[in-house]
């Protein structure tokens, strides 16, 4: 055993997650992780380097003074505690450790030595593991289904009374028929019309199917039906896997249409279900609940285009969140008369907001900004692409491309003098 008294005038100051102790020098082991292998009929063995070790590091501490069993006692608290603690140390420095479960601490006293309270404990350097970027897209989807899944039960609700009297069935009846007007003169337009109008048109055509019972049953499946619509219109922008077996060995992918045009159409579709907002109850809820069901559909629709620019993307965003606070002022006036089911939407769709906007940051910032050039003279596009990619001599081509395409570029040998947008590589 080490003389303390012949020692105390050369231990050191060191603390352990905020408990200080005395510290005799410390061992550490360093080297390299390598796992050695032997193979039959060869005499040599194989080795596999399998990076630098982070040995372990032994300790040997001295608790000294009148209170020498209070501190063993906080030492002690500080051992038990979960997770890496701080060690400060006289020749190793300050680190983050975590304890050897192989080797706890160990506290030793003796009669022999009062006041004094030796312990020995073996470390590891502890290194924080990278932080994972968060999944935008995940949470994005877990928001749109809890936007769809309450939107869907307040439009049945609000459609359930009108299985009581006739006046109140021939509103909610009329009210459907002029949504699937409205849908119906949307489905066909744009770039992507032809996809998505056979796509969607089955889930429309459904709405006007005969009714024969009017009862809570004919809502719920009604409320369905409606939700349907711009679920078939968000779906058929979705991207589909090809088939694996296809007959003579082809295999041919199922067209999607353009995910801008489908959130466009969906976005366009917003001016008439919001007229609704000025008509007798039950109108104003039936317009928020679809309002709803068409904002869920369109960030989902929203997820899935392909940006080329922050620009572009951040164009994209602006209309989003101008539908999206639209959506929740009026929710929000809703949720006054309706505090459970309308309340429940009012709080997805700001829910359903903070994740779109989450998802697209995230987009919008691994996105190349749109640069703009004034051009003095008249030079060639191939000198304005050198010119923006010449630090990326691989990219000099795919920016001249840009360059034509983006500025209508008719003749690429003799650019104009003026303003020339490019994407920045």
């Amino acid at each position: 055993m080490v003389d303390i008294v012949g020692l105390y005038d050369s231990l050191l100051d060191a603390s352990y997650g905020g408990v200080n102790f005395y510290v005799l020098p410390a061992d550490i082991e360093v080297g390299r992780r390598t796992q050695r292998f032997l193979f039959p009929g060869a005499d040599g063995a194989s080795f596999q380097d399998l990076g630098a070790a982070d040995g372990q590091i032994s300790v040997q501490g001295f608790l000294i003074g009148e209170d020498y069993i209070a501190q063993s006692l906080a030492l002690r608290a500080a051992f038990r505690r979960s997770g890496p603690a701080t060690l400060v140390h006289p020749w190793l420095g300050t680190m983050q450790v975590v304890q050897d479960k192989q080797q706890l601490p160990k506290l030793s006293f003796t009669d022999k030595e009062l006041r004094v309270c030796r312990f020995q404990a073996v470390f590891f350097p502890y290194s924080p593991p990278p932080q994972v970027a968060p999944d935008t897209l995940a949470a994005l989807e877990l928001a749109v289904g809890n936007a769809t899944a309450d939107a869907q039960g307040w439009l049945a609700a609000q459609l359930a009374p009108a299985a009581g009297t006739l006046g109140a069935f021939s509103y909610a009846q009329g009210w459907i028929a002029s949504l699937q007007a409205q849908f119906g003169g949307l489905l066909n337009t744009g770039g992507s019309g032809a996809i998505i109008g056979p796509a969607a048109g089955a889930a429309l055509a459904a709405l006007s199917a005969p009714v024969s019972v009017v009862n809570t049953a004919w809502a719920v499946s009604t409320a369905a039906a409606l939700a349907a619509v711009p679920a078939a219109i968000a779906a058929a922008c979705a991207p589909t896997m090809p088939s694996a077996v296809a007959p003579g060995g082809a295999v041919v992918a199922a067209l999607a249409a353009d995910p801008g045009d489908a959130t466009a159409m969906l976005l366009a579709s917003l001016a008439g279900i919001g007229t609704g907002l000025n008509a007798p109850a039950p109108g104003p809820a039936l317009a928020i609940a679809l309002t709803a069901l068409v904002l869920a559909n369109a960030a989902q629709a929203a997820s899935n285009i392909s940006y080329t620019s922050q620009q572009q993307a951040q164009a994209q965003a602006a209309l989003l969140y101008a539908a999206f606070d639209a959506g929740i002022a009026s929710a929000a006036l809703a949720a006054a008369s309706a505090p459970v089911l309308g309340g429940a939407v009012w709080r997805d769709l700001l829910d359903l907001k903070a994740a779109v906007a989450a998802d697209m940051n995230a987009v919008i910032g691994r996105l190349p900004p749109v640069v703009v050039i004034t051009v003095p003279n008249t030079i060639p596009a191939w000198l304005l692409a050198q010119y923006i990619s010449g630090d990326n001599p691989g990219a000099v081509f795919a920016t001249w491309q840009d360059i034509v395409a983006r500025n209508n570029i008719r003749s690429p040998g003799a650019v104009p003098p003026g303003t020339i947008e490019a994407l920045a590589s």
